[in-house]
């Protein structure tokens, strides 16, 4: 497999110009990620006039089985000769497809439009790799959904969370088996995630009265407390240092507040107001959860790959977020779900075009917003 990057010159007749390239890390390291190449491009043309001339240079891709997240790295133009360069820098970003997916029930890299029905007790999954209907019984009034990768399979089971008695209990995608385990009290809220980058989810509470985060991992079965944010705040765990592990992380009234599990260092960031609605997902495709808020019907981004500032209109104020990846290019999609008419209106990032599907109707909880406790 190769990364492209394109090279265009545009002007007069290029002659004798020319341009060197060269590979450079990003959160993707030269010889076990991908292959460094540089080297130099000529355009040379006999033809007279104004002309767009196009080289195209491909990057070797080194792929494996470890779950991770996705990676970046760039392509850097320097030291032209008889020409100027308006952008140096392409970027290229390697898609790890051995991660689990948000509300990916059938393994095809691609979330499926879900939602849970609390006076059927049901979920409704449209599968997106077969464009067929799932219904599975599960789950009691007055419990939430908490979708998550138990079993590490790559694939999103159906799971629930009793707030009544902290119990939770899933269906292994797996195996088809029934797993159940309290961990949790009344007042406690689920914040589950992948703590310790295992590839599995693991169980995890917050629990407000202590400002504390209750986790089990996965990996050892062994549980631990962190005390982090305040019993009012917004919780936003996610990958935001892009090492495969999830955040501990929250929204106070327009701050973000994330202690980054990397290294342990907590990174404050002034983005919205109180009254916006925090969102999580990874805009621009470099493995890392981006700091984005939904305002009216507006999303904005603070991309963590380029540290600008992006803003998409794409929705009513009444309109539920339900970020995920719907194309398969390992890109979070923007994408509402409109409660009044079960409607699911969802914005590709692989090509910018959009797709509407009726599925669900109102009062019910589409399984992309539930990933966060809101």
């Amino acid at each position: 497999m190769n990364a492209q990057f394109t090279v265009t010159y545009t002007g007069p007749a290029p002659g004798t110009a020319s341009v060197q390239y060269a590979t450079a890390n990003g959160r993707a390291t030269a010889g076990s990620d991908y292959v460094a190449v540089n080297g130099t491009i000529s355009f040379g043309s006999s033809l007279g006039g104004n002309q767009i001339v196009t080289r195209t240079l491909s990057v070797p891709i080194i792929g494996d089985t470890v779950k991770e997240a996705n990676e970046t790295f760039f392509l850097n133009l320097s030291s032209a000769v008889n020409a100027t360069i308006t952008d140096n820098q392409g970027v290229a970003i390697i898609i790890d497809e051995d991660r689990p997916y948000a509300a990916d029930f059938d393994g095809d890299l691609t979330a499926d439009l879900s939602i849970f029905r609390e006076s059927e007790g049901n979920w409704y999954i449209f599968n997106s790799q077969s464009l067929t209907n799932r219904v599975v019984h599960f789950g009691l009034a007055g419990e939430r959904p908490v979708p998550g990768d138990y079993d590490g399979d790559g694939k999103s089971d159906v799971a629930m969370y009793r707030p009544s008695d902290g119990l939770w209990y899933a269906i292994f995608s797996s195996d088809g088996t029934f797993h159940s385990r309290n961990w949790g009290v009344a007042t406690d809220k689920p914040v589950q995630g992948d703590y310790d980058g295992d590839g599995k989810t693991d169980l995890a509470i917050f629990r407000p009265s202590t400002a504390a985060w209750w986790i089990i991992r996965s990996s050892d079965d062994v549980s631990y407390a962190t005390n982090f944010g305040l019993a009012t705040d917004k919780l936003m765990q996610g990958d935001y240092d892009g090492d495969f592990k999830t955040d501990l992380a929250v929204y106070r009234d327009g701050t973000w507040y994330i202690q980054q599990s990397s290294n342990g260092n907590v990174v404050t960031q002034n983005f919205g107001v109180a009254s916006d609605v925090p969102v999580a997902g990874d805009f621009d495709g470099d493995g890392r959860n981006d700091i984005t808020v939904y305002r009216n019907g507006q999303w904005w981004i603070f991309n963590s790959l380029t540290g600008t500032v992006g803003v998409v209109t794409w929705g009513v104020s009444t309109d539920i977020p339900v970020p995920a990846d719907y194309d398969h290019d390992g890109t979070t999609d923007f994408a509402i779900f409109r409660p009044s008419t079960g409607q699911w209106f969802v914005l590709r990032s692989s090509n910018n075009s959009y797709f509407a599907l009726v599925w669900g109707q109102n009062g019910d909880v589409p399984i992309e917003s539930a990933l966060l406790p809101q």
